[in-house]
């Protein structure tokens, strides 16, 4: 699939674990539609590597 230019991102309600989403859920943005380009949907387990 390749590799794509992204960043995590983190509310602070999150980050303390008070937010909408556990500590193990990231929300990744990027340039391009990761969802199309990989083929993944909300839930789906997905690598993620610095």
């Amino acid at each position: 699939m390749g590799e794509h230019v992204a960043f995590v991102l983190r509310t602070e309600a999150n980050e303390r674990g008070e937010g909408d989403h556990p500590l193990e859920v990231i929300e990744v943005a990027a340039a391009i539609r990761l969802r199309d380009v990989l083929g993944v949907d909300d839930g789906d387990a997905v690598s993620v590597t610095p």
